[in-house]
């Protein structure tokens, strides 16, 4: 189970047994040995199940779409990286605030890497043209 809470508002995060609604359930994925979920943790599921939503949504790899991941250096946003490029994905862009991280967000998969003040509204025109295609 993930969210929903655990530990901060309902306890038993740490005991060996503990009940709870069915629908606080995620299956385990066929594949993935609890030990491997574990040593993904929730940011590498966040990071899944967010890509999973944008394929759901159109975006595939047959098209190439370019692809914005924000929060690059966070744990979410690097795991991200690494799969969509993992996954075949080529034109990934990394949002960061910290220039000293490009070397890590390339080594990541990223094709290249954007600042805030590259796409802050000052800069950018209202009606101008769409950069990316999923963020």
């Amino acid at each position: 189970m993930t969210g929903f809470e655990m530990g901060m508002t309902h306890t038993g995060c740490f005991s060996e047994y503990v009940q709870v609604p069915e629908r606080w359930i995620v299956p385990l994925p066929s594949g993935l040995s609890l030990r491997d979920a574990m040593v993904i943790g929730t940011a590498g599921f966040t990071a899944a199940l967010s890509i999973d939503a944008l394929e759901s949504k159109g975006m595939t790899k047959s098209e190439q779409p370019e692809i914005l991941v924000t929060g690059a250096s966070g744990g979410v946003g690097s795991v991200a990286l690494r799969l969509l490029s993992q996954s075949g994905y080529k034109n990934i862009f990394a949002l960061s605030r910290k220039k000293q991280e490009e070397r890590l967000f390339l080594s990541l998969g990223a094709k290249e890497v954007v600042y805030p003040e590259d796409v802050i509204a000052e800069k950018s025109k209202p009606l101008g043209q769409q950069r990316f295609h999923y963020v």
